[in-house]
């Protein structure tokens, strides 16, 4: 599981790399709504989740657009809806928060999209409030080349080690039945040998 989601973050950093070294606005904007749906799906995907989890803590980012950390009011659990009756209304995940002493609290984000209680100075302290986008081609313009590097090798690797588990299911299965089908023809001999013999009581 762990070795599959970090697969899928390589592809995705791979892949948003490729579309931001040849920016333009209607690659930017495919990411971004790919992006701001995988929001969506937050709660109901965990996969989903380690991976939006991982890429907010890692860069430091909230939410994927522009409106950074208010993209969370598309997700039917944090949004701050009247409907809404989930704990987590008008707030954001974990993965969201600075975590100044070393500790994760996961209700760090509680309330905080709730404009009736929160300043938006406490709101600095309390959370990274840009999107991962911006983060991310920040990061891009400082480590291109360094960044481009290291995917393409975790990627190679991690496809070669894919591949080698792949090999090695297949040739215990093909142990395994082989083994199986040895024991079967063992018994078999066995029945015809007792067959072939004279019992003693006809001598």
């Amino acid at each position: 599981m762990c070795l599959a989601i970090l697969f899928i973050i390589t592809i995705f950093f791979s892949v948003v790399i490729f579309l931001f070294s040849v920016a333009n606005l209607k690659s930017y904007r495919i990411v971004e709504g790919t992006l701001r749906h995988a929001i969506v799906i937050y709660r109901d995907d965990p996969d989903m989740e380690d991976i939006i989890n991982t890429i907010q803590s890692s860069l430091q980012c909230c939410g994927f657009s522009s409106q950074g950390y208010m993209d969370w009011q598309l997700n039917p659990y944090f949004n701050c809806s009247e409907a809404n009756y989930s704990r987590e209304r008008c707030g954001v995940p974990y993965s969201c928060c600075k975590h100044n002493d070393g500790l994760i609290n996961v209700m760090c984000g509680y309330d905080v999209t709730d404009t009736t209680r929160k300043a938006r100075v406490s709101l600095e302290r309390r959370i990274f409030m840009g999107g991962c986008l911006s983060a991310l081609r920040r990061a891009l313009k400082e480590n291109g080349v360094i960044l481009s590097t290291i995917s393409g090798v975790v990627v190679g690797t991690l496809a070669v080690g894919i591949t080698f588990t792949c090999l090695l299911i297949h040739s215990v299965k093909e142990m395994t039945q082989l083994s199986r089908g040895n024991v079967r023809g063992g018994l078999r001999q066995d029945m015809h040998s007792t067959d072939d013999r004279v019992p003693v009581s006809s001598l």
